[in-house]
């Protein structure tokens, strides 16, 4: 499992034991604790340093999400819990001396549970700790869900079945997924843009108890939730590069990386915003097709839980999430997720296909794709038709004044047109004609930041970014090119900054 090692004992009440199950950043310290009394951990930093935690519980027991038995890692800022059971679960604290010293342990712990606690230097959180909790509590419905559906299946005929299954796959790889979203490592390749690549299962068709509808149905709903894992790809890939560059400070492609993550985040809420209404149809369908209404006990899932435990998942789920992009450790954690569920709350979640209308989902859907917006507005949006930025003045600095005019708008065919002039006439450094190539705006219509290019000497090419704020009337200028570079900031005087909406 991509070089991690995994051992599990062939019993009801296994013993994972995982040495991280997900790619640690680079200087990571990783710990692995198996014990219910305060086990203390050491951090390798410096007093005022964020640190970033990673935990994630491992355990071969099914239902132990409804055991009631969390990892706490108590921190200099209170208690970190981690309570659902193979979902990475992360969040930040500032280090009040040099090589902290924090503690954890499993609540409850009788033998059959592990986790695996990583901390590592965390410069700029990406996620705010509501964004994260929102991606969270999605992920563990989605993971109810993937169970109800899986377990469900024995219960109907073949051909229904295997829409069971490959709605539990998808289900299980969203849950993964937006697991994901805050905890992977720096990526170095931050210089290229991540496109979403979004998978393309088979499409279902019409056959036996299935109706032309109920396959149209599914189809909607197994497209949209295709588009969402590929945009979650492109937006976990963007961050990482984001960081990636941050750690190579280059602000310039860090900022590239957050505006295409910010631009995936957007695209996404608006996937997660029509799913409710695809599964609705969906249950529709189905229901006029004829399709049994299947309850499950806890018992049902329990069983269903043993038998994943000690034979993996039922084919084709394996198969579909290889497809979905869920391989070595992602697949890992999509079966334990499946062992370790609350029998009793997937089989609350029941009947199928009842489940497809559940409240719960939509509303975790909707606070996700809520959070998803949140974060895409605190990095900004790019400048929309109809919209114009502009600043003009100049700004004191020791060595003398720096003068500049920008402005930047879309033309009558659609096109963003902006210029830099810039002269710092206390070092001499100066762009002529500048062209910006992109503008976001951001601090709910206060700021914008624009980015582009201009000729430098000896047929280089530089690069800019201009970041102004209309209510503060502040501005920071940073240029480079192969032979120079200059940075200029301070309070506008003798113009202004503005923002037309």
């Amino acid at each position: 499992m991509g070089g991690n090692q995994a051992c599990r004992h062939a019993f009801a009440k296994a013993v994972v034991c995982f040495v991280l199950a997900v790619p640690a950043a680079a200087a990571a310290q990783t710990y692995t604790v198996a014990s219910g009394s305060p086990q203390p951990l050491a951090v390798t930093s410096k007093a005022g340093d964020i640190i970033h935690v990673e935990a994630t519980l491992f355990s071969g027991d099914p239902n132990e999400n409804g055991e009631g038995e969390p990892l706490i890692v108590n921190l200099p800022g209170g208690a970190f819990t981690v309570a659902a059971y193979a979902s990475p679960r992360s969040t930040n604290f500032v280090a009040q001396q040099d090589n902290q010293v924090v503690s954890a342990f499993i609540q409850g712990f009788d033998g059959d549970e592990s986790a695996v606690v990583n901390f590592s230097i965390q410069p700029k959180p990406r996620f705010t700790k509501e964004q994260k909790d929102a991606y969270a509590s999605a992920g563990d419905r989605a993971a109810i869900y993937a169970a109800a559906l899986s377990a469900a299946v024995p219960f109907v005929d073949p051909i229904r079945g295997k829409i069971l299954s490959i709605g539990e796959a998808l289900e299980a790889a969203l849950s993964v997924y937006y697991n994901k979203l805050a905890r992977d490592p720096p990526d170095p390749n931050f210089t290229v843009i991540a496109q979403p690549d979004p998978p393309s299962l088979p499409l279902q068709q019409a056959e036996g108890p299935i109706t032309q509808g109920a396959a149209d149905a599914f189809n909607a709903l197994q497209a949209n939730q295709e588009q969402q894992i590929g945009l979650l790809r492109a937006l976990l890939t963007s961050i990482n590069r984001a960081d990636g560059a941050l750690q190579a400070g280059n602000a310039f492609w860090e900022d590239q990386q957050m505006q295409a993550a910010a631009g995936y985040a957007l695209q996404l809420a608006t996937f997660l915003d029509g799913e409710a209404a695809l599964r609705a149809a969906l249950l529709a369908a189905l229901q006029a097709s004829g399709f049994p209404s299947v309850a499950l006990s806890p018992n049902d899932v329990f069983f269903f839980e043993l038998t994943v435990a000690f034979f993996g998942l039922p084919p084709p789920e394996p198969a579909t999430l290889a497809a979905l992009g869920v391989t070595g450790d992602d697949f890992a954690l999509a079966v334990d997720l499946m062992i370790v569920q609350d029998v009793n709350a997937v089989s609350a979640a029941s009947p199928v296909p009842g489940v497809l209308a559940d409240p719960a989902l939509a509303a975790d859907e909707a606070a996700m794709a809520a959070a998803l917006r949140a974060f895409a507005a605190s990095v900004g949006v790019p400048l929309q038709p109809g919209q114009m930025v502009q600043a003009q003045g100049f700004v004191a600095t020791a060595a003398g004044k720096a003068t500049f005019s920008i402005e930047a708008h879309f033309d009558g065919s659609g096109a963003l047109r902006g210029k830099l002039q810039l002269d710092d006439h206390g070092t001499g450094f100066a762009i002529r004609q500048g062209d910006v190539l992109r503008v976001v705006i951001s601090g709910g219509g206060t700021r914008f930041t624009a980015s582009g290019s201009y000729p430098a000497a000896g047929g280089a090419t530089g690069s800019f970014t201009v970041s102004a704020d209309a209510a503060a009337q502040t501005v920071q200028i940073g240029a480079t090119d192969p032979s120079a570079s200059d940075s200029i900031s301070g309070v506008l005087q003798g113009g202004n900054a503005t923002i037309r909406q």
